[in-house]
């Protein structure tokens, strides 16, 4: 008799035991998370490039001859650095008619007459010619136009000199965009060329330009606008092409979600909620989207958690893990 007892006892064990692992390996362990309270603003892609609104043109009012160049195109120097040497010899000899060899070779006939009227400079003028030209600021050159050999005419540019704490962000936007944006909007700044590289800056007072710009199709008429840049650095360079995002309206607060947790059907998206150890299935109205969110736009109780793995289905057991 006791031997059918102790039999009965131990399948009865065995037997919770199964039952127990079973229901066990029947709970799934999900992620979790609860509703964000994110402020938001509306967003304008805009595009356009640096400009420097503090440029140096760097001239002579006599023709020379450059010697040597001490500096390379949107190379920074600083305020009394050499940027090129002139050789004087070469001048004079042109002032006494006699062209030299390699300098004759470079004059086409439409120059002649420039070369020649440094003639008109008296000699002492030649004595007081600087032999180098310095920086009058610290700067980037970003226009470089000789190089060791050249003739430049008088009042030709040999350089500029751009001031990169001047740089601004110039955009050019359609009239439609153009309504949407007002003075003090923040906006995020991108150079094509530098990808890994951002600036934020504020849309400013400065008057913006109309224009009419042409198409394939014809002409429309666009607004140029202008933003500050902070903090730029040398990469920040004139004429640099750019892309922005600017934040437009009123900053409002909505609740999100990771997208991750949110799916879709036929039926429209949903989500899964926690209830009661299961899975809930809960159909949702969305709206804004960025790549980190999704607005839930949906009500739900403040304390709701939204639980998410792989194969979840409506009713499902679940614990919550991370």
């Amino acid at each position: 008799m006791k031997k059918y007892i102790c039999i009965s006892i131990m399948f009865g064990i065995l037997s919770a035991l199964i039952f127990i692992s079973y229901s066990f390996s029947d709970i799934k362990t999900v992620h979790s998370c609860i509703l964000k309270q994110t402020e938001y603003s509306e967003k304008l892609n805009v595009s356009g490039e640096f400009e420097s609104r503090d440029k140096t043109y760097i001239y002579l009012s006599y023709p020379v001859y450059i010697k040597d160049v001490y500096v390379k195109p949107n190379s920074y120097v600083n305020k009394g650095q050499a940027l090129f040497s002139i050789d004087k010899e070469k001048m004079f000899s042109v002032l006494s008619g006699s062209y030299p060899e390699d300098l004759y070779e470079k004059i086409n006939y439409d120059s002649v007459s420039s070369i020649a009227s440094v003639s008109s400079i008296d000699t002492a003028a030649l004595y007081n010619m600087p032999e180098t030209v310095y920086s009058s600021s610290d700067g980037i050159i970003t226009q470089l136009n000789v190089y060791p050999g050249a003739v430049v005419m008088a009042n030709q540019h040999l350089a500029v000199l751009t001031q990169s704490d001047c740089i601004m962000a110039r955009f050019t936007l359609s009239q439609i965009d153009y309504g949407k944006i007002r003075i003090g909007d923040n906006v995020n700044i991108t150079p094509l060329a530098f990808q890994d590289s951002s600036y934020s800056g504020v849309i400013s007072s400065e008057n913006a330009v109309v224009k009419k710009q042409n198409t394939a199709v014809g002409s429309k008429v666009v607004v140029d606008v202008f933003a500050t840049v902070d903090n730029p650095d040398s990469k920040a360079a004139d004429g640099l092409q750019i892309n922005g995002t600017v934040s437009i309206g009123q900053p409002v607060i909505i609740q999100t979600l990771d997208y991750k947790f949110i799916n879709q059907d036929k039926q429209g998206q949903y989500v899964f909620v926690y209830e009661n150890g299961k899975a809930a299935k809960k159909y949702i109205e969305t709206g804004i989207e960025t790549d980190k969110y999704t607005e839930i736009r949906t009500v739900f109780p403040q304390d709701t958690v939204f639980v998410i793995c792989d194969n979840l289905a409506d009713g499902d057991r679940v614990i919550l893990g991370n």
